[in-house]
């Protein structure tokens, strides 16, 4: 089965990441839904995310924000969105024998 996916999208990797951009919850938060409903409004059908978007307690921050903006979306606006996402392969994830 071949998947078609649109020439442009939107990514994820400033939500939840402090360190590099300065992510602050109360502020971006709110933010993002909106930005999400604006993407898909102007024709964005594809989204970018990672569960390692984020950095230290906000890890997956992006992915469970993604999806709260997504389910936010009317049905018909939802159908025809692609998300793509990747795992990490941090070392601790595989516990001692790697």
């Amino acid at each position: 089965m071949a998947v078609e996916a649109p020439g442009v999208g939107a990514g994820t990797w400033a939500w939840g990441n402090r360190f590099l951009w300065g992510y602050e919850p109360q502020r971006d938060d709110p933010v993002i839904e909106a930005t999400v409903a604006a993407a898909v409004a102007a024709g964005v059908r594809f989204f970018d995310s990672a569960d390692s978007y984020g950095t230290g307690a906000y890890a997956g921050r992006s992915e469970r924000l993604l999806g709260q903006a997504i389910a936010a979306l009317p049905p018909d606006q939802r159908h025809g969105l692609t998300v793509a996402t990747k795992l990490a392969p941090f070392p601790w994830r595989w516990g001692r024998r790697g």
